[in-house]
């Protein structure tokens, strides 16, 4: 019996030792985790473009637009209104980008941020994005409400300081 005892007595010893020596490692590896602490990294700076700031102030403040900009701003919204080339989503973007640039109070504030220094070019920028969009699902068709719609954006475009979109500028109508 003494025989079938010593295979399982050194079994026991040297899982101990196993165990001994993992615990000894574990310990070492804490007490030097805790002599050289991680450096956390620094969070990123994000410095916002002056304008951006200024807009975010000011935007809340503005008066409801007036004038011949308002004025071209209604007549692109009776256009809208008009056309029936927009999809029913596309209206609804479009007339609220339009509300947005009659009274820009109305912006909410994520989309202020987004706007960034140029709020009104951006907006129409959007605008005639989503008229390109829904002119090319027409397949680009001459006779196409979209196309007029998509000329005066153009011109709003260069008169916001934006560039306007060449579909619109070289359509062969």
């Amino acid at each position: 019996m003494k025989a079938s005892a010593k295979p399982n007595d050194r079994r026991l010893f040297f899982a101990s030792v196993i165990f001994f020596v993992g615990t000894c490692v574990l310990v070492a590896l804490s007490v030097i985790s805790r002599n050289n602490p991680v450096q956390p990294t620094p969070a990123p700076i994000m410095t916002a473009d002056p304008q951006i700031i200024a807009n975010l102030t000011a935007l809340p403040n503005e008066m409801i637009l007036t004038g011949d900009v308002a004025a071209q701003i209604t007549q692109l919204k009776e256009s809208v209104d008009a056309c029936p080339d927009y999809s029913q989503e596309r209206r609804d973007q479009m007339q609220q980008h339009i509300t947005w640039l009659l009274d820009s109070s109305q912006i909410p504030m994520d989309i202020r941020i987004a706007l960034g220094s140029n709020p009104t070019g951006r907006l129409v920028f959007g605008m005639a994005t989503y008229t390109s969009i829904e002119w090319r699902l027409q397949d680009r068709s001459s006779d196409s409400c979209l196309l007029p719609i998509g000329r005066a954006l153009n011109k709003l475009l260069t008169a916001t300081g934006e560039t306007p979109l060449p579909e619109f500028e070289d359509s062969g109508a």
